[in-house]
């Protein structure tokens, strides 16, 4: 079976980091600190963007109501 490269936004560095943390993970060894930190600190920047874009959203209660009771009309 031949594989094919996904088309992807997603830099190459990112991609790189994401490879070598699912390796890390699928061994079970000791995570490499300096790819913690920088995937720690992109996950960081995406987070105050995403509270800067939108600010914070209320929503947990709201879904957890809609999961017991069913969708509100």
């Amino acid at each position: 079976m031949e594989l094919k490269e996904a088309q992807t936004d997603t830099p190459a560095d990112i991609l790189a980091d994401l490879e070598a943390i699912c390796r890390q993970a699928a061994s079970g060894g000791p995570k490499d600190p300096d790819l913690v930190r920088r995937i720690q600190e992109r996950s960081r920047n995406a987070r105050k963007q995403i509270l800067a874009r939108f600010g914070v959203q209320e929503i947990g209660v709201q879904i957890i109501r809609d999961m017991r009771d069913g969708p509100s009309a």
